[in-house]
């Protein structure tokens, strides 16, 4: 081969050579940044501050992140491939197979609250809201947080015991009791004490208003001490 021809060729193998470099120190950088993306996804899924989880057609676990884990009580290895179904209490679960077929069918954002049964046999209310996906990976399935709302429901059966138990005082209250609007001064509630000092129905008394059962200094009064206790 003339010396010309093999001059050229090794100017094209050299030419061909920083062409591979820059393409390889592109493929790093793209590869740094796609590594740097992925910890950053990782962390954002594993230290949620709620349970996020992947189930499958048949209701199976195939993902789960470390809030999860920790939600229902068992290691996250151990919860894959498991149904979903078994971490819930029993009442809970033919509401939840409802729930995950309306996923599936309307495919658009469910929410659900259930009582849920921890690997240390304690319970614990949460709130699912779940909408359907299509995964390249598992194809169709269900993507769901799971959020505890026990101090939540506790709080709401508190105020339901203290309402109850406001609503027994005022019932069985032997001195005559009333609710009224103090802009329009219409009733609102009556105890019994007050139907039978008055002799007027509930359903009377509740059509009528302050003015037709007490003089106006009395009602006056009444309001100015609502006033100043505000």
């Amino acid at each position: 081969m003339p010396s010309e021809r093999i001059e050229s060729l090794l100017r094209r193998l050299e030419l061909h050579k920083v062409e591979l470099e820059a393409q390889n120190r592109e493929l790093r950088s793209i590869q740094s940044e796609l590594e740097a993306s992925r910890n950053r996804y990782s962390d954002l899924y594993d230290f949620a501050p709620v349970g996020y989880f992947t189930l499958d057609q048949k209701g199976l676990i195939v993902e789960a992140n470390l809030k999860g884990a920790v939600q229902l009580g068992v290691e996250r290895d151990q919860l894959l491939k498991t149904p979903f179904s078994l971490y819930l209490s029993k009442e809970a679960r033919l509401p939840f197979m409802t729930y995950f077929r309306q996923v599936f069918k309307d495919g658009s954002r469910q929410s659900c609250e259930l009582r849920f049964q921890k690997g240390n046999a304690s319970t614990f209310d949460a709130q699912m809201e779940s909408i359907l996906i299509e995964d390249p990976f598992y194809g169709r399935v269900c993507r769901m947080t799971l959020s505890d709302i026990t101090d939540r429901k506790r709080a709401e059966e508190a105020l339901r015991d203290s309402e109850e138990k406001y609503r027994l005082l005022f019932e069985s209250n032997p001195h005559p009791m009333w609710v009224f609007d103090l802009e329009t001064l219409a009733f609102l509630a009556v105890n019994e004490a007050a139907i039978h000092h008055y002799g007027y129905s509930r359903e009377e008394f509740l059509s009528m208003t302050l003015k037709e059962t007490c003089p106006r200094e009395e009602i006056s009064v009444l309001c100015r001490e609502f006033s100043q206790a505000q």
